[in-house]
């Protein structure tokens, strides 16, 4: 049973990090920043910090996009190509 709690706090995590990291890209191209910083993410017993690159946005939004569609939340595929077609707009 301790297996099965730490891939669902897994999962959770991931999603909330994948949930940071498109609000972080939203928030920089509304503000015209070319970099987002993502502090204290929690993945298992870790807690980082770390930077993208405008250069590294698509790639890591199409990353978020997959994890959203693995788990058929839509609304966050839809809200990743949203970014993703603003990003190429510009």
């Amino acid at each position: 049973m301790k297996k099965l709690d730490e891939i669902q706090k897994y999962l959770r995590d991931k999603n909330e990090i994948y949930h940071q990291i498109i609000g972080s890209i939203e928030k920089a191209l509304a503000d015209g920043a070319n970099k987002i910083l993502l502090k204290d993410l929690r993945l298992l017993d870790s807690v980082v910090d770390a930077f993208a690159n405008e250069a590294d946005w698509p790639n890591c939004i199409e990353k978020a996009r997959s994890f959203f569609e693995g788990l058929e939340d839509y609304e966050a595929c839809q809200r990743c190509k949203t970014l993703l077609n603003r990003i190429e707009k510009k």
